[in-house]
């Protein structure tokens, strides 16, 4: 249980300190980098276009919490031909809920596509942090 809310909570400080420090773990730290320049973007066109249906951009943020929080309680259970199946399930799903969300923003296209690709890019970064615990083979 220990793990898990570890997880849970320590996901968005790593995920947000690429903004800090971009390329601090290498090249694929650009993932949270451009994830966070498109929620601060898309939160500013969304206040400006007063869609308040972009608040649901929070609830795919909540599943990779879960999905996080899932992979702590189940550290080192699965092996490496488990995690991807799980992973790549869980992205397809992300991928196409915010896919979802996007066609349902009319209006605010733009803004919705924004926080699609921070929400996907949070999703990356969870799935990343998820086959670690999966695994029990950590970077």
């Amino acid at each position: 249980m220990g793990d898990a809310v570890w997880l849970f909570f320590g996901l968005p400080q790593w995920f947000f300190w690429n903004l800090v420090d971009p390329f601090g773990v290498g090249p694929l730290s650009i993932v949270p980098f451009v994830g966070i320049l498109c929620l601060i973007a898309g939160v500013i066109l969304g206040v400006r276009k007063r869609a308040r249906f972009l608040w649901q951009y929070g609830l795919p943020v909540l599943a990779s919490h879960a999905f996080v929080a899932v992979a702590g309680f189940l550290r080192g259970a699965l092996e490496a031909s488990q995690v991807q199946i799980v992973v790549l399930s869980f992205m397809v799903v992300m991928l196409g809920w915010s896919l979802l969300l996007v066609y349902k923003a009319k209006g605010a296209r733009i803004a919705a596509l924004l926080l699609a690709v921070f929400s996907l890019s949070y999703a990356a970064y969870a799935s990343f942090v998820s086959v670690m615990s999966f695994t029990d083979n950590w970077m």
